[in-house]
């Protein structure tokens, strides 16, 4: 995700550069110059991460299958929040490191024009002091929303206040641009980032995310297994669905929706299937208060973890990281169709968390191209890269893992270290935070 940080950057700064040419020969070039036109690239490169950051949490359809999923997406956002508090710690340095010297007497600070554009306000120094404030609100915010000691829940709440800050940091921007001749499409650019993140922010802040991807529906089954429960879901309206997607569910608890991989969907009976493993906190307490007839509201589905092209494929699911792969199988044996030759592996801790051995064994016995290699880590048997390596031998590969975060860092460390790395490492990144 770093290359579209990477364009992001070179853009603001070949628009504020261009400004920067036009004003050179009739600047006066001292240090007060230079000051105020890095305070203004510092100032733009925030607005812009935040605007993409802002687009970014709203779930729009359209980016999805160009950033690789909603996962993605995610990931992408979190590492725009980061740039833009990097740059805005840069803007306010700018703005407040000359201030000791100037009141020192060391160094004399030009005067400064007055933005009166209604008798009585003044909006440079209402710009300013709002950007002061809410630069202090957005660090807190951003250093809460990285610690993944806060709950889900408060997590999702905290991350509300996300559109009235950029709505306040926006208003911040507009009072405090130059507005130049030489500066036109720097401001216009600017203004254009402010009018879309505003948009997003009263999207955000109104509850509309993913409105029109929501369904209304109840659970039709459900049955215990070890550690967790597998439910259906009946959908009072179909889904547009994509074997691997997964959907946030609403369980209408008072608690936020969570997202959970779609195990199978029947567009005839609408009916969606889910396994919802514990993994501590809230999934833990559904395992003991869903029931038959709960009301139930899915919001999606989301998601581009699909099959890849290449001929040779390795498939790991790890524990609940499963579920994508079952989906691809349901949809394989049902369309009849797998042109690639795969090895997959189905790794968990025990023979009692193996809770979809007889149903990969029925679906694999279908498809001829897959084979199904079970790995019980308390027997011995873990999976190494060696493994993958001896199995694929010399030809090209793509892998396609799910499962925790540690074992796909570890496992795609190791490949890449070989002769025989993967030509793709599709992951499913399952943390929405």
């Amino acid at each position: 995700m770093n290359r579209y940080l990477f364009l992001i950057t070179a853009f603001v700064t070949a628009l504020w550069l261009s400004a920067v040419l036009m004003q050179l020969p009739s600047a006066s070039l001292s240090i007060f110059f230079w000051r105020h036109q890095l305070i203004l690239l510092s100032g733009g490169l925030a607005a812009a991460y935040m605007t993409l950051a802002m687009v970014l949490a709203v779930r729009p359809a359209w980016l999805e299958k160009p950033l690789d999923g909603l996962d993605k997406m995610y990931r992408l956002h979190k590492h725009l929040g980061i740039a833009a508090l990097i740059s805005l710690i840069i803007h306010w340095l700018l703005v407040n490191g000359m201030k000791g010297l100037v009141q020192l007497g060391y160094i004399v600070r030009p005067e400064k024009a007055g933005s009166v554009l209604i008798e009585g306000i003044n909006w440079r120094e209402l710009g300013e002091s709002t950007g002061d404030i809410v630069f202090k609100i957005f660090l807190i915010f951003v250093i809460i929303s990285l610690m993944q000691a806060v709950s889900y829940k408060k997590f999702r709440l905290i991350h509300k206040l996300g559109g009235a800050i950029f709505i306040a940091c926006a208003f911040h921007s507009l009072t405090l641009l130059d507005y130049e001749l030489s500066m036109l499409p720097f401001n216009m650019f600017i203004w254009g980032l402010c009018v879309l993140g505003t948009a997003a922010s009263v999207i955000s802040l109104t509850g509309k995310i993913g409105a029109k991807r929501k369904t209304s529906g109840e659970i039709s089954d459900l049955q215990p297994f070890n550690n967790g429960v597998h439910i259906k879901v009946h959908l009072s309206n179909g889904i547009r669905y994509t074997a691997g997607q997964f959907a946030y569910l609403d369980f209408h608890d008072n608690e936020s929706p969570h997202p959970f991989t779609v195990l199978n969907y029947c567009s005839r009976t609408q009916e969606a299937e889910f396994a919802i493993k514990n993994l501590g906190d809230y999934t833990e307490s559904l395992l003991t208060r869903l029931t038959n007839k709960q009301a139930v509201t899915l919001e999606g589905p989301y998601g581009e973890f699909q099959p890849d092209s290449h001929a040779r494929q390795i498939w790991v699911g790890a524990g609940i990281g499963i579920a994508p792969f079952v989906a691809w199988l349901e949809a394989m044996v049902r369309m009849k169709v797998c042109h690639a030759e795969v090895d997959f592996y189905y790794c968990v801790n025990s023979k009692s968390d193996a809770y979809f051995v007889q149903r990969l064994q029925a679906l694999t016995q279908c498809i001829s191209n897959v084979t199904l290699h079970i790995l019980i880590a308390q027997e011995g048997r873990l999976l190494s890269a060696e493994e993958i390596i001896n199995k694929v031998k010399k030809q090209a590969y793509s892998l396609s893992f799910c499962g925790p975060a540690l074992f796909a860092e570890t496992l795609s460390d190791a490949l890449a270290k070989s002769k025989n790395a993967p030509v793709r490492f599709q992951r499913e990144l399952f943390n929405m935070r």
